[in-house]
């Protein structure tokens, strides 16, 4: 699993809920400024494994085997929205996690949605002006899949005790 690319998928799917450009869906932390007007940071908070992998032995030409490792991951993402109309903007995203598009979007990349959170308020004031922030966190399952190709041994010959040994 990348973070860089569930980053992606997460602000894509902002992207198209809310109508913000690339530059007013951000993630959080980053080094640049502050966008212009409303905006809408992201950060992966937690990654948990639920379970354990299933794996599959794909036998391959030459003494290689592929192991298949599927597993399936519980992600926390914070979704912070910044000035403008806040409340909008996480309550279309709130509410799009019924919709059929957001499903099919979040399947096709092998990521389930599973709830959120309650929204939180955490306004601020900052130059004599009152900013609107609001904050909700949204948990997912998302599926990992990776293959390591390794290398099988054909034959293994020897002896000891007085006896030879083959397998």
């Amino acid at each position: 699993m990348d973070k860089k690319v569930l980053s992606n998928y997460f602000k894509e799917w902002i992207r198209t809920v809310t109508g913000l450009d690339s530059d007013h869906v951000i993630s959080l932390n980053t080094t640049a400024p502050r966008p212009r007007g409303q905006y809408v940071a992201i950060n992966i908070l937690n990654i948990r494994k639920i379970g354990e992998n299933e794996i599959k032995y794909i036998t391959k030409p030459n003494n290689f085997v592929d192991v298949n490792r599927s597993g399936i991951f519980e992600v926390m993402l914070s979704i912070d929205v910044y000035r403008g109309e806040a409340f909008n903007i996480l309550s279309s995203l709130i509410n799009s996690t019924d919709e059929v598009w957001t499903t099919e979007f979040f399947n096709s990349k092998s990521i389930g949605i599973i709830n959120q959170s309650a929204s939180r308020d955490l306004s601020r004031e900052i130059n004599n002006s009152w900013e609107e922030r609001l904050q909700c966190d949204f948990f997912f399952y998302v599926t990992d899949n990776r293959t390591e190709t390794v290398e099988t041994i054909e034959h293994i010959s020897g002896n000891g005790f007085g006896q030879n040994y083959s397998i």
